[in-house]
């Protein structure tokens, strides 16, 4: 249920993984390609990843290579599909380092195309698996993907910090300093 008093913090897009917000649909529907390939055993040998027509023109979307950067990376939907898929999810570290055998050949044989079916922030994948059979995932306005609140904002900062290699004792006491603000008259942390 939408609240009127709010509606700049209502119509804030969050990104759930430092990708663009474009692609935030696309690693969405990547990982759960990736969950159908897990539990069928096999892996993709090539995917089609189809975007809304106005945000697939967005410079970078369709880069496919060479990457020499992260803003290389995180901005193309061949990159962001192909990592979280050949990794079996999303791994930050990947979007930072050099080659990758599996994730780069599938870069080679990922198609980025136009939907103009497809509403904003949304993204189609179809996985062809080495197994001959094929996976499909849609994920239609990325936005409605992620809930603001501590049920799902909790999971994702902690991800974020044990990936970082953060302590989960700093994190909590960043998160405990986070929820205690509209009551503190100072914050303190201990790191």
């Amino acid at each position: 249920m939408r609240d009127n008093r709010f509606p700049a913090i209502e119509e804030t897009v969050i990104k759930r993984y430092p990708v663009s917000g474009i692609c935030q649909s696309v690693v969405l529907a990547a990982k759960q390609i990736a969950r159908g390939l897990a539990a069928k055993g096999t892996r993709a040998e090539a995917m089609r990843v189809e975007m809304n027509a106005f945000e697939i023109t967005y410079r970078g979307t369709l880069n496919r290579g060479p990457f020499h950067s992260f803003s290389d990376r995180l901005m193309s939907a061949a990159f962001c599909s192909s990592s979280v898929v050949a990794h079996g999810g999303f791994h930050f570290q990947d979007f930072h380092t050099g080659p990758h055998a599996a994730r780069d050949k599938l870069v080679e044989r990922t198609e980025v195309v136009s939907d103009a079916k497809l509403p904003l922030l949304s993204s189609r994948i179809v996985a062809r698996a080495a197994d001959g059979s094929s996976i499909t995932a849609v994920v239609e306005n990325s936005r409605d993907e992620v809930a603001i609140d501590w049920s799902s904002i909790d999971p994702w900062a902690i991800a974020l910090w044990d990936e970082a290699g953060k302590s989960r004792a700093d994190y909590e006491a960043c998160r405990d300093a986070v929820r205690n603000l509209p009551s503190a008259r100072r914050v303190h942390l201990p790191f």
